[in-house]
């Protein structure tokens, strides 16, 4: 990743309070733990911010000419969208098998809203251990790799759903989704 540069966003002057509930899942059914947390999480606005793609001659001269194709425009957003589409399908059969029906229908609208062109991205406080980390390919293509990095994670072995818990705000929207627009210049 030294071939990509990617630059903080524009600020945001008034951050919101609002009241994240901690959704957790057993059994069958899913309850809330009973303290709500506050964060601070930008209202929706659009930001801004550069990916500058370094790549030059020197990384032909030392070998690693044929990872050019890994940093490109096209590659990245195909990368982004082919995460979100699965992390969202991941999502959507997490709540249907709990019966968590509103975050059901959340990530249906958030599926379609996901696009080759104009991917969809889960980032900051509360997006969780799948949406950021290459631990869903895992669990989909390895599950023995998958298993070996939850036990590190959680420092022991269970039976019920890894992970079993969503944040939510108000209890009802998973926060840190964002659109992803290219404008190449």
């Amino acid at each position: 990743m030294r071939f990509l540069e990617v630059t903080d966003t524009t600020t945001c002057k008034i951050p919101e309070l609002y009241s994240l509930r901690v959704l957790t899942v057993s059994g069958n059914s899913y309850s809330y733990k009973s303290f709500p947390i506050y964060m601070e999480f930008m209202p929706k606005r659009k930001l801004e911010f550069e990916m500058n793609f370094t790549y030059n001659g020197m990384y032909d001269r030392i070998g690693l000419g044929n990872k050019r194709r890994l940093v490109n425009p096209e590659t990245i957003k195909e990368s982004l969208y082919t995460f979100s589409r699965d992390y969202i399908e991941r999502e959507k059969d997490f709540a249907s098998r709990y019966g968590v029906d509103f975050l059901e229908k959340i990530y249906g609208k958030l599926g379609k809203q996901n696009s080759p062109d104009a991917p969809l991205m889960r980032i900051g406080h509360g997006s969780g251990f799948l949406a950021t980390t290459i631990g869903l390919r895992f669990k989909e293509d390895d599950s023995m790799t998958y298993e070996s990095i939850r036990k590190f994670k959680m420092g022991k072995s269970y039976q019920y759903e890894f992970p079993k818990t969503r944040k939510l705000i108000g209890g009802r929207i998973p926060p840190g989704w964002v659109k992803v627009i290219f404008n190449e210049e």
